[in-house]
């Protein structure tokens, strides 16, 4: 690898994003300031700590550079309630009484690791050239919608964002948009990695009824037929495919994406509203789709092997609360999984077993909930004026009909045989911080640990002197190939440079 290139490339970049820095704010377009532009400009470069190891391919060595992405975020804000005219015909309506704004977002990004990245990387790009260049750029309408409002009505509808969960670096009920896993993955923050799709969103204040105040009424439908996006896999040999061995000479691959039908569209209802003025709770229906696709190994008419995108309805809640006895806020989370298609290698994949049976996917009812704790507390010696925010979440996951032929869809190293599931599978997470020169530094620790016996650690220091913010961070994952375990010989530091305006 030719570090020259890449320190070069990285410095040019670094400059291009100063040369921006004389922009502290929004640029305003009028004297009302309701057309309002934003933009943030990003890039980063990820360097592997660690020798490759097991079924990563392909093989780096300690130091490599894995990541130089470079993108940008161009953002239009207009508020259009100045522009409504109040006509005789629409008075009845009250139409101009509506608030009505609109936001556009541009998005571009280029990955410069398959350009002078280790030749290993090169070399992928050489080999698949149509896969890796589409996948490595992009230029798209990342976020474009309407909102309108009036009274107690809001509706919005467009391309966008939805969260409906809580929690913190793992998703629960936040299942609603598609996760882009190809950048990074479990080392990305979770906002960056939630990819928009056309929602029509609507809610309703029903105002205060007996001891609930501010209940609203929520829901959202994506119509399919005009967005079917998914979580996308990142294309074998490319930086954070997941780890497996290649497939054997004759087996091909078939994605099976979301039909382009109405029938196929994602929906979802949510009541929500606080209690007591401190109990804030919400209850949710939704249709929605998988994250990883199922499984399976037909023949057609020789092997191959279908990755197919399930959709899954959730039903569950939260409740979340001040406890002044303790001083914390208290968070949970709970949802009911209805037939999500399970790894079962005998039934997936027979044909690995010497059968010729129809392969066939099992489905499974699983009950996945969360409890945290958000707590602040001093820590004197290192920090004597500002408290450290501590966020500590305990995620649980039973399978009340469980089979014991259950697996993970990835072989482990070296066998090649698929990891264990157990009936009662937890995760525990904690994300501790504070601030440093009046929140100019900003440092902070995530920590996932698996009981089975995986460490998921990520320290960061976040600098901030506005427009800019420079972050060092860096990932490690240790412990068994089970669950994020998969990523152990991943370990990377990474560096960014950012300007907002």
């Amino acid at each position: 690898m030719n570090r020259s290139k890449i320190f070069l490339a990285f410095l040019c970049c670094s400059i291009a994003v100063t040369g921006l820095s004389n922009v502290a704010e929004a640029i305003y377009a009028d004297k009302a300031k309701t057309i309002e532009f934003r933009a943030k400009i990003q890039t980063r470069a990820s360097f592997r700590t660690e020798d490759s190891s097991g079924f990563t391919f392909p093989e780096v060595s300690a130091w490599d550079l894995v990541q130089h992405r470079n993108i940008a975020y161009i953002e239009l804000m207009h508020d259009l309630k100045d522009l409504i005219p109040e006509v005789w015909y629409l008075k009845p309506f009250k139409w101009a009484d509506m608030n009505v704004k609109y936001r556009l977002v541009g998005r571009f990004l280029f990955e410069g690791v398959y350009n002078y990245g280790p030749q290993q990387f090169q070399d992928v790009r050489n080999a698949f050239p149509d896969i890796v260049d589409d996948f490595k750029r992009d230029a798209d309408l990342w976020e474009g919608y309407a909102d309108f409002s009036r009274g107690p009505l809001w509706i919005r509808f467009g391309r966008q964002n939805m969260a409906w969960g809580e929690t913190d670096l793992f998703r629960l009920l936040d299942l609603i948009n598609p996760l882009d896993n190809t950048f990074g993955g479990l080392f990305e923050d979770l906002d960056d990695r939630r990819i928009p799709i056309v929602l029509l969103r609507t809610s309703y204040n029903l105002g205060n009824i007996g001891p609930i105040s501010s209940l609203t009424l929520e829901s959202f439908w994506n119509p399919t037929s005009w967005d079917n996006r998914v979580s996308p896999l990142a294309p074998y040999g490319t930086v954070y495919a997941l780890p497996a061995p290649p497939p054997p000479p004759g087996v091909g691959t078939r994605i099976v994406e979301p039909d382009k039908d109405i029938d196929a569209s994602r929906y979802g209802f949510r009541l929500q509203g606080v209690i007591a003025d401190n109990y804030n709770f919400s209850l949710c229906h939704y249709r929605s789709y998988l994250d990883a696709p199922a499984v399976q190994i037909v023949l057609d008419p020789g092997p191959v092997q279908e990755l197919i995108y399930w959709d899954n309805h959730v039903t569950g809640g939260s409740l979340s609360f001040w406890e002044p006895h303790i001083n914390a806020i208290i968070r949970s989370e709970v949802a009911w999984f209805w037939h999500e298609p399970v790894f079962v290698p005998e039934e997936n994949a027979p044909i690995l077993f010497g059968s010729l049976a129809e392969p066939k996917i099992m489905k499974k009812n699983i009950l996945r909930f969360s409890v945290g704790m958000d707590y602040q507390a001093w820590i004197r010696p290192l920090n004597k004026k500002q408290m450290f925010t501590f966020l500590v979440q305990y995620f649980g996951q039973w399978v009340p009909d469980f089979d014991d032929r259950m697996r993970q869809a990835a072989p482990e190293f070296p066998t090649g045989e698929f990891a264990n599931i157990e009936q009662m599978e937890q995760t525990i997470t904690l994300v501790a911080t504070t601030t440093y020169r009046s929140g100019t530094i900003v440092p902070q620790l995530a920590v996932a640990y698996d009981p089975r016996g995986v460490w998921f650690v990520q320290p960061q220091v976040n600098f901030i002197f506005e427009p800019f913010r420079f972050l060092i961070q860096y990932s490690s994952v240790t412990g068994n190939q089970t669950s994020f375990g998969f990523f152990r010989d991943r370990d990377q530091i990474s560096v960014a440079l950012t300007v907002l305006f």
